[in-house]
């Protein structure tokens, strides 16, 4: 190979190589990120009252964004493979309190993974790069919702929205609505019900024009769709796809959510599955601490220093008069 050859390969190799940032380690206890986000949480909580919009995204999109740019994707279901063409749209959710956003991490967790999948291959010229941009085909409409102060929306949203619907939407279009958090779960798990503006705007504006509930928050897939019934459907399919690389949630704590809103539902895929989920969450008992080893010993560390200061209250000065080591050992578990 010439010297020119070389470089060029050299050149390719170089691009070719993603400059990830590591994961943020949330869990570890060690993590510099963990502490700014905590410090930087309850300054916008107490002091601005929550109304620091801070997110960043986690740098393990990588998996992620290389998919985006294969033509098709294969999947195996049922021991049949199907394929799956490439898509013309792409909706990206953030979250909302990874409350590190310098200009360097936003660039390196958000921009670059994207460009380093997407980039041209090498022999492709600028010129012949073009960006289309196109209305949502055939009367579809992308709504997304802001529910990140009180869990709803607020009353100017509200008002646009239904606006938008009177004086835009037609009977026969078809609107999907984003949100960051899916409260068709977490009120049903908490026996709570919230995002009733939200519910207001689905039920008595859109009318059944909602076909899909989307969001994300709870890292995993699982999607559900109405099952057919005379009575009217308000949103016809709830899905939460939150698997972007952080941390894994689990699905089979939702196993039994069959209703919304007095609409059966049943569950069409989850990622992972509810068995798979429940025995990762068993195996997890042992595994997490095992990867969060950090965590058992600079958090026993604090507490002990927390602690300590009521040992002179506690009356345990009976577990030193032994003599032996073995006699303060059992001394002390028999105190505990």
């Amino acid at each position: 190979m010439d010297y020119e050859g070389v470089r060029e390969y050299e050149k390719l190799k170089k691009q070719m190589k993603p400059d990830f940032l590591d994961m943020v380690p949330w869990y570890s206890g060690t993590s510099a990120d963990l502490f700014k986000t905590v410090f930087e949480l309850l300054v916008s909580a107490t002091v601005f009252v929550g109304r620091f919009d801070m997110r960043t995204m986690q740098a393990a999109m990588r998996r992620f964004t290389m998919q985006i740019n294969k033509p098709s994707l294969r999947t195996l279901k049922s021991d049949s493979v199907h394929t799956l063409p490439h898509g013309d749209l792409l909706l990206i959710g953030g979250d909302l309190t990874y409350s590190n956003p310098p200009a360097f991490t936003y660039e390196r967790r958000l921009f670059v993974p994207f460009e380093y999948a997407l980039q041209p291959p090498p022999w492709y010229k600028v010129e012949q790069i073009a960006v289309n941009k196109s209305e949502l085909p055939k009367r579809w409409w992308i709504f997304g919702l802001d529910l990140a102060l009180h869990g709803d929306i607020a009353v100017y949203q509200f008002k646009f929205f239904s606006e938008l619907v009177k004086e835009k939407v037609q009977e026969d279009d078809c609107v999907n609505i984003l949100t960051h958090e899916p409260t068709w779960l977490t009120d049903w798990y908490w026996n709570d019900v919230t995002a009733k503006n939200v519910t207001h705007l689905i039920s008595d504006y859109l009318k059944g024009r909602c076909k899909l509930r989307m969001a994300r928050d709870l890292h995993h897939y699982m999607r559900h769709s109405h099952v057919k019934s005379d009575g009217s459907v308000h949103v016809h399919h709830l899905l939460v796809n939150g698997c972007g690389g952080a941390f894994l949630h689990p699905t089979h704590v939702f196993s039994k959510f069959k209703k919304l809103n007095g609409v059966s539902y049943e569950c069409k895929a989850a990622y992972p599955s509810f068995e798979d989920s429940s025995r990762i969450a068993l195996g997890n008992i042992l595994k997490f601490r095992k990867k969060n080893w950090q965590f058992d010993f600079i958090g026993g560390i604090i507490y002990f220093v927390l602690v300590s200061s009521m040992f002179p209250h506690c009356q345990l000065n009976h577990i030193l008069q032994h003599d032996s080591f073995s006699g303060h050992l059992r001394s002390f578990f028999g105190t505990v």
